[in-house]
């Protein structure tokens, strides 16, 4: 089985018992329809325990 990878830049800050990936919009897929699925696929959604958190999604410009 082959699977595709893509390299995003991007930036993860912790705080106390908080996190944030940061992306910056240029680093981004023109076509925003794309963003779910990977922002889903960096948070390792969907969580197959139901303990999923919610995120905020940053951009950085």
């Amino acid at each position: 089985m082959t699977f595709r990878t893509n390299s995003i830049p991007a930036t993860y800050v912790r705080g106390g018992t908080s996190r944030a990936i940061i992306f910056r919009r240029a680093d981004l897929p023109d076509d925003e329809t794309l963003w779910k699925p990977l922002f889903q696929s960096v948070i390792g959604s969907p969580d197959p325990d139901a303990n999923q958190l919610v995120y905020y999604i940053l951009f950085c410009i």
